[in-house]
Formats: structure tokens, C-alpha cells, sequence
């Protein structure tokens, strides 16, 4: 059968329709690749008593005895038929979403009962020019069951229906409601000082500064300017034969110093001796050091395979912090060639939560890394071509973050400010 689908779509209704009218299932997609499409109250209601209904005579709707679009007094309701074993179920589909009263002929027999399966009701049939009919309230959608089998589980499910029917729509419906993402989460550090690390620091001089920041849309999207009313209420503009995200964000950005280059292989084994750090998931931590201790070939190369919680743990060991992915970008925009960027993605405060998705916006780009496939993931690349590689200072690209150990990788490394 057809299997019919709009990810995107608010009004789950057409969708549901197309699944009851021609008895299939649905797939259910709220979470679509990070953004959320969430199912409201009145759609949630209309899905748990058309699941209560597959779920006790699902049987009969893979049946080969059936009657597609059967026709009606009342032409606003669309109505599909199914027959098994004797048992007859008749599924309707209201198109203008009234509440209208349906007059369907039946059998005429007296084992024979008849139940509205939406509402939760037994129906009494009554004759009319020598035929036996029942009416079936629907609204928006219903189902009639023409059986001689009262049993169990008919009986269960007539009980399930009518408590769902009974049930009130919610004033404010919580389930609806994402947590915003125009702000980071603020990750507040321990207040320490390293007298035995210190690192090579630049300056960078604070002000109020008006930041742009521009990558590829793709289908994780991103997150919102301040001025956005809603999470998904994004700046999208279509450039060289793609559309692209614009952030703009203005701060008044404290001076901070920063280190020119990413952190070593070399200093995060310095912070393991002094700290006695342990990750608290181990799985791929410092994988490309294959062992406890990082090879002598590898000790100024950028420290990778780390994950957000182990370079937050070596920023409050150095007395230091994550820089804000703002503060990356100003130190990028006034350092120049002092500032070395694109050895490795970077990790910065800039992480953020919905209720349901966690992520950050990585900086730079990996220039010994490039991906002949899924293209459109990786901001700065030509579209439709190789990407990956050295990154522009002024892009970023969205990482969700599931567990640390899935989020350690090759290609991520991590440099401070103070």
C-alpha cells in the first residue's frame, strides 16, 4: 500500500486521513535530523484511538476483501470498507472537520452488533424501506465495527475509546513546548589559577561588535537570531544554488587573551599527570594515542579524540575557559595569521538544549580531513562538491552531542582563553 509522509507538516491531519482511509500505518517523525516537529494535543488524540483500533483489529486492514471509497448520502465523508471472517469494519474520514451524522446500511441479523469504535459506543440499527442501517457520529474521523464476536478484547477496546473521547484537550499543552535556543547553556567554571601551565597568550581587545556568521542550511538547521520569535524562525538566504543560514549577533565582548593555537598532545599529557584526570566514559578517549601515553611523534600535534566535559576538565585544571564562539571569531577577525585555526575543528561554549536535542557549533574546519560524501553537512564547501577541509572564520557547523565517547573524534580539538 501507498506510504505517505510530510516531516515538516503541522497539520497532521491529511496525513492521518491518507493512513485511515486506506487502512495503513503512519510513521511517526517529530524529531526530524535535530529539529523538532511536535505533535499536537487534538493530532496525539486522533493517533492513540486510531492505534488503539490497529492495535486490536489491525488484522483486518491487510485484508484482501476490501472496498476502497464506498459511497455516501453525504459526500462530505469518505468512507473505506474491510470484511473478515464475518466481521465488517468501515472506516470514515470527515473532510471538513464538522461533526456530521453518517446513515450506513448493515447486515440484517439478529447475532449481528454494532459498534462505533472511535467514540466508544454500541449503536442501535434501526430499518428503513426494508434495509437495517446504523448512524455513526463522525467527526473528523470514526469507525464502525459490524461483528457477532463481543468479546475480551472488543470490549476493552470500546471501554479505552470511550475514556479517550471523554478525555479534555490540555488549556496549555506542555508537550509542545521546546525549550529556546537563541542563548547557550552557561557552563559555569571553577575559579583556579596554574601557576606551572602557562601558555603563549594573545590579546584581544573587547568592545561592542556586531558578528555574522553564515553556513549552508541543512536539514539539522541551526539555531535562531536573538530577535527570532520561535526556534525554527531562521535567517535563510539562497546563494550560489543553496540556501544558507545568517546569524547575526551583537555583544559587548569583555578583553580576553587567547591561545594562538590549539591545544598539544603534549600539554593535555601535562594535565593528566598534575590533574590524574579520568574520563568518566572512557570509550575512544585520546583513541590516537593507543595507549596511556601519547607517542613522541605526536606530542605538538593538536590533542583530539577529547570530549566536551574532558576539555572543559583541562580548562578549569589551566585556570582558563572555553572560549564563547563569538570571542573565537573576534580573536579570528583582529589576530589575523597570529591566530592559527583549521588544524582541527574547535570545541567552544556553545552548547545549547531544546528539551530533546543537545549540540554545539564547532569552529574552524580540518584541513587533513575531507568528505566526498554528504557534502552538504559542512559549511564553506562549494555546493555539490567535496567538502570538508579548511573552514571560513566566519562559518560554523552544528555537532550534536549524544555521548561523550560518540562524540570524541579524529577531527576535534580545543584551544582556551582567559
Amino acid at each position: 500500500k501507498q506510504h505517505y509522509i510530510k516531516r515538516m507538516e503541522k497539520n497532521r491531519k491529511p496525513i492521518l486521513a491518507h493512513a485511515w482511509i486506506n487502512g495503513q500505518g503512519i510513521q511517526l517523525w517529530e524529531n526530524i535530523f535535530g529539529t523538532m516537529n511536535l505533535w499536537n494535543a487534538t493530532h496525539r488524540q486522533w493517533l492513540r484511538k486510531m492505534n488503539a483500533i490497529w492495535k486490536t483489529y489491525g488484522k483486518m486492514f491487510i485484508s484482501d476483501d476490501w472496498k476502497p471509497l464506498i459511497p455516501l448520502e453525504n459526500k462530505q465523508v469518505l468512507a473505506s470498507q474491510w470484511q473478515v471472517d464475518g466481521n465488517v469494519i468501515t472506516n470514515f474520514v470527515d473532510t471538513l472537520g464538522t461533526e456530521t451524522t453518517v446513515r450506513i446500511e448493515v447486515a440484517k441479523s439478529e447475532n449481528q452488533k454494532y459498534f462505533d469504535l472511535w467514540n466508544g459506543e454500541e449503536l442501535q440499527p434501526f430499518e428503513e424501506n426494508g434495509k437495517n442501517w446504523v448512524s455513526v457520529k463522525v467527526k473528523d474521523f470514526g469507525c464502525l465495527l459490524q461483528t457477532a464476536d463481543v468479546n475480551e478484547k472488543l470490549t476493552g477496546l470500546v471501554q479505552i475509546q470511550k475514556k479517550e473521547t471523554s478525555a479534555p484537550q490540555p488549556v496549555f499543552d506542555k508537550y509542545e513546548q521546546e525549550l529556546s535556543l537563541k542563548e547557550p547553556l552557561k557552563f559555569v567554571y571553577k575559579k583556579t589559577e596554574n601557576s606551572s601551565f602557562q601558555p603563549e597568550l594573545l590579546e584581544v581587545k573587547g568592545g561592542e561588535h556586531t558578528f555574522t556568521c553564515k553556513h549552508i542550511w541543512r536539514e539539522g538547521r541551526c539555531y535562531p537570531n536573538r530577535d527570532a520569535k520561535h526556534n525554527h524562525d531562521l535567517v535563510i538566504t539562497f546563494e550560489n544554488g543553496a540556501q544558507h543560514i545568517t546569524h547575526t549577533h551583537q555583544e559587548n565582548v569583555p578583553s580576553f587573551s587567547v591561545m594562538p593555537r590549539v591545544v598539544t598532545n603534549r600539554q593535555f599529557a601535562e594535565f593528566l599527570k598534575s590533574s590524574g584526570y579520568q574520563a568518566r566514559f572512557p570509550e575512544n578517549f585520546l583513541k590516537h594515542w593507543n595507549g596511556k601515553t601519547c607517542p613522541d611523534s605526536l606530542l605538538n600535534q593538536p590533542v583530539v579524540y577529547v570530549s566536551l566535559e574532558d576539555v572543559r576538565a583541562f580548562a578549569e585544571w589551566a585556570g582558563m575557559r572555553l572560549p564563547s564562539e563569538w570571542e573565537w571569531q573576534l580573536a579570528a577577525e583582529t589576530l589575523n595569521d597570529k591566530f592559527a585555526f583549521n588544524e582541527v575543528f574547535e570545541w567552544n561554549e556553545s552548547e545549547r538544549f531544546d528539551g530533546y536535542n543537545r549540540f554545539v557549533t564547532l569552529r574552524g574546519g580540518c584541513s587533513r580531513w575531507t568528505t566526498p560524501s554528504s557534502w552538504w553537512y559542512l559549511p564553506g564547501a562549494p555546493y555539490g562538491e567535496i567538502a570538508g577541509g579548511p573552514q571560513k572564520y566566519d562559518s560554523h557547523v552544528k555537532y550534536f552531542l549524544m555521548h561523550p565517547g560518540m562524540d570524541r573524534a579524529s577531527t576535534i580539538g580545543f584551544r582556551c582563553v582567559k
